[in-house]
């Protein structure tokens, strides 16, 4: 008896964290900022479950990372884990959960590009106190910035271009995410939010 109250303690748990974690997706993508979760079936083959693989090197911080974030249709949280440490705000060692669709319109532009480089991270998640930091000695830092939510990065690809990057991020033709060209610093900045394109100076 006790036996089996344990097992079904622990199958209630199981559900109850599923459903959280659910809800909590759901309830983010209702905001104003962020696209529905559907949307990211839409990248790529819906049907191919093989493994999806992404490696970065980050620009700050010199670390590197190779990370199969995704296997069988799944997203890996252990490895959605590592990355998020990985892509922390490195001025205050702060990190959040990052969505996960970042990684996949990534992963949806190097299989276009036919490349299987590392990227090279300029920026990810910003804390808020960062992030008014960067606003002051930075222009073209957006106060709101998607940064902060988790739903931003700052990326190069070594061996492409920034029109190269961009190109290949709007041919994806998704409906909803932000592509900003930045030629002059050489990166690109893609996010998870409403449907739109700029072209920094910066």
């Amino acid at each position: 008896m006790r036996r089996s109250s344990i097992a079904l303690l622990g199958t209630l748990f199981i559900v109850t964290s599923v459903a959280d974690a659910s809800a909590q997706f759901e309830a983010r993508s209702r905001s104003a900022n962020m696209a529905p979760p559907d949307v990211v079936w839409r990248l790529g083959d819906p049907h191919d479950r093989a493994p999806r693989i992404l490696s970065f090197a980050n620009l700050r911080t010199k670390e590197v990372i190779t990370a199969v974030y995704r296997s069988d249709g799944v997203y890996l949280r252990s490895q959605l884990d590592r990355l998020d440490s990985f892509l922390r705000d490195h001025h205050s060692g702060t990190q959040v959960a990052l969505d996960p669709r970042l990684y996949d319109i990534l992963w949806s532009i190097q299989k276009r590009l036919g490349s299987k480089g590392a990227w090279h991270v300029a920026s990810a998640y910003r804390s808020p106190k960062t992030n008014a930091w960067l606003s002051t000695v930075h222009n073209g830092v957006a106060r709101d910035s998607l940064h902060m939510r988790g739903q931003a990065i700052d990326v190069m690809l070594p061996g492409y271009s920034v029109e190269q990057i961009r190109s290949t991020a709007a041919a994806l033709g998704l409906g909803m995410g932000g592509i900003g060209a930045y030629p002059n610093s050489g990166f690109i900045h893609i996010d998870t939010g409403a449907l739109r394109q700029w072209n920094g100076g910066s």
